[in-house]
């Protein structure tokens, strides 16, 4: 502030130097004017004030800078002083939790001798306990030595008669896999003229279409002599059908009688013929209800409703329906009696797509199929609608039994519906099936197997 007050202003400095100038355009013999000596008075205290304040100026600053640097000087001192208090306090820290752990130790090795001599009695009363068990083993095992020698007695026994059985058994086997391959090679032959008369008739498409181009006018008259010929032979095609099927069941008559004369008239280990076992009891449904059917918990009932095959005749609203699970299919009987199975090669093949064809559910779109075998809680399935030379083979599901089927007041309810594109089916296992009774599962099939709100919620 005492500097600011010396120095002059801005407006007085351009003053003199403008004094000045005016004074050097001046000639020489105006120099010894006396305004001209005040002028340079008044310039030569401006320029002495001008150095002053610059020296003001840097006694100010080495003052500033002196006590920057003691500032920084006392910090390094605090900074050293507070790095010496924490090592100090380290090294105490560190030799505390030495003395900790060293106690630590010696308190681990008294409580792991303490342990030992635990363990060393311990052992001595596992000895002790260990041959005593040993006698009781050695005791048991002549026992089960004894028991093992009258099992070994009975298994043999059963062994035997087993291999009779199976002997009787691969005899039959033999049987049946002869008509088996029998009826293939019908089949194959069958299928051989099929494709030979289908190339016929597209050789004769061919000519027709060739003598329609080269000849229009005679279109209505050649129409007409087609029309003839698809007449006769659709005829001819029926006439080879029923003689094919004929043909089959006298193979399989045949089969039968042949079967039939060379069965022995007793066993195969000589002697009278075996007793026959009494059937079991049938209830009211008329499925056989035996103690191994009982346990098994993969006997189901599957109730179908099935969407008709898409087909020319638009009058047609009915199906034959056979249900296929895993490597078999399976023909019902109706509401009150097991299904039929059969492998799926016999129950697609021609004996029964021409003769038998969906059992009880012939000409229908709604199914009963009792008593299926799942082998467990879960199957693959696929419905299958019959045709004559082809088969309308629906979406193959994995199912499970639904646990959630009651019979309420005579009446069948399941809360889990399978729904498929061209199907519908309730998986019920067999004993609630046969606590409802034919007439319940006739009755949820006419219903169409409604699903409940809730259920439907839940599965969503």
């Amino acid at each position: 502030m005492r500097v600011a007050a010396v120095r002059p202003s801005r407006t007085t400095a351009c003053a003199f130097v403008f004094v000045g100038f005016i004074s050097a355009l001046t000639p020489a013999s105006a120099q010894t004017n006396p305004a001209h000596s005040l002028a340079e008075k008044f310039s030569q205290a401006a320029e002495d004030s001008e150095r002053k304040a610059a020296e003001a100026k840097r006694r100010e600053a080495e003052r500033k800078q002196a006590e920057a640097a003691a500032a920084a000087a006392v910090r390094r001192a605090e900074a050293e002083r507070k790095a010496a208090a924490e090592r100090a306090a380290y090294e105490e820290e560190m030799l505390a939790r030495a003395r900790a752990e060293a106690e630590e130790r010696r308190a681990l090795e008294a409580e792991a001798k303490r342990l030992a001599a635990k363990r060393e009695a311990a052992e001595r009363r596992q000895r002790a306990e260990a041959q005593r068990r040993a006698k009781e083993v050695e005791a048991k095992r002549l026992a089960a030595q004894r028991e093992a020698a009258e099992k070994r007695q009975l298994a043999e026994a059963q062994r035997r008669a087993k291999e009779a059985e199976a002997k009787r058994e691969a005899a039959e086997k033999r049987q049946r896999a002869e008509a088996q391959r029998r009826a293939k090679e019908a089949e194959a032959e069958r299928l051989a003229a099929e494709r030979d008369a289908a190339e016929k008739r597209q050789r004769a498409e061919a000519e027709r279409r060739a003598k329609e181009a080269e000849a229009k006018r005679l279109a209505e008259q050649q129409e007409a002599r087609e029309a003839e010929h698809k007449r006769q032979a659709r005829v001819r095609l029926e006439a080879e059908r029923e003689a094919e099927v004929r043909r089959v069941i006298e193979q399989f008559r045949l089969a039968r009688e042949a079967r039939r004369r060379n069965m022995p008239p007793n066993n195969s280990l000589g002697g009278p013929r075996p007793l026959i076992a009494k059937k079991p009891q049938v209830r009211e449904d008329k499925v056989a209800v035996t103690p191994q059917r009982l346990r098994q918990p993969g006997r189901v009932t599957v109730l179908l409703v099935m969407e008709p095959r898409r087909s020319r005749s638009r009058g047609k609203r009915s199906g034959d329906p056979v249900l296929c699970v895993g490597k078999g299919c399976y023909i019902s009987a109706g509401a009150d009696d097991a299904a039929d199975y059969f492998p799926r090669w016999k129950a697609m093949g021609p004996g029964i797509a021409l003769g038998r064809r969906a059992g009880a559910c012939r000409r229908q779109l709604t199914c009963v199929f009792r008593d299926i075998d799942f082998g467990g809680r879960t199957a693959r399935i696929q419905p299958v609608d019959l045709g004559y030379l082809r088969h309308s083979r629906r979406r193959v599901q994995q199912v499970r039994q639904d646990g959630s089927c009651t019979v309420t007041d005579g009446q069948l309810h399941c809360a889990h519906t399978v729904v498929a594109d061209t199907y519908r089916a309730w998986i019920v296992p067999e004993a609630i099936a046969r606590e409802a009774g034919p007439d319940a599962l006739s009755d949820a099939l006419e219903e169409g197997l409604p699903v409940s709100q809730s259920a439907a919620l839940a599965d969503r």
